[in-house]
């Protein structure tokens, strides 16, 4: 008997989406990351020969404190929560009004920023049983290779801005800056990419990013027959 043909359209459709979804909660990303902060002797030998502190602040836009107001974390502009910040950001994906109105599937509660449309999930698995592949159905990079900026790095709305490469851009633009805004502005986007590429390190060690088990978490049944429950794991 030939099959509905809104059947294909609806697989297809939560395959697509299925790499969309949060992983771990934003809270647990920025415990995560700032733990790693306090431990690395480094960093503090780092900021103490620029003559700077861990409660300096650094906000030359004023933006700090609405990045992750969304996620109910208050970015007081220091280094350390600048880190937190790329560790909440990095999960950010764009709206899908389908998915969402027709089978429940999550929104984004981030506010995606306007010099960006992506859904950066989708290039957060590495499938070590396939030679570390990404979701290669809809598209997703290995994670290793998009947060060293190997694969998927550039200057479009649809390309990745916060990879390992673009931390070390960032941080000698933060040394060697004309104006002290200038310098200011690149030290932060050193240490928020620095948290979004931890935030990745930390998915390719969840067990589901290992295998490319999809958990996007729609409430609907079939959608969630075809794209997986919301992950127990993480929960």
């Amino acid at each position: 008997m030939m099959k509905p043909r809104w059947i294909p359209f609806l697989i297809s459709s939560a395959i697509l989406f299925a790499s969309r979804g949060e992983g771990y909660d934003f809270h647990t990303h920025v415990r995560l990351s700032q733990h790693a902060f306090d431990a690395a002797t480094a960093l503090g030998f780092y900021l103490a020969d620029l003559e700077l502190t861990t409660n300096q602040a650094f906000d030359p836009d004023g933006k700090a404190k609405q990045s992750t107001a969304f996620a109910n974390f208050d970015n007081a502009g220091t280094a350390r929560d600048w880190l937190a910040a790329g560790a909440i950001r990095e999960d950010d994906f764009l709206r899908h009004p389908f998915l969402e109105n027709t089978f429940g599937c999550p929104r984004p509660r981030n506010p995606q920023s306007k010099d960006e449309a992506i859904d950066r999930p989708k290039h957060h698995f590495f499938d070590v049983q396939r030679g570390g592949s990404g979701l290669v159905l809809v598209g997703g990079l290995p994670a290793n290779e998009w947060a060293l900026g190997f694969q998927g790095r550039g200057p479009g709305t649809s390309e990745n801005h916060f990879s390992l490469q673009d931390a070390r851009v960032a941080q000698f633009n933060s040394l060697t800056g004309s104006s002290r805004e200038d310098r200011d502005r690149n030290f932060v986007k050193l240490f928020r990419t620095l948290g979004q590429v931890i935030h990745i390190v930390q998915d390719m060690a969840q067990p589901q990013h290992t295998r490319n088990d999809p958990h996007l978490g729609c409430t609907n049944a079939l959608a969630e027959f075809i794209a997986g429950e919301k992950s127990w794991y993480e929960e």
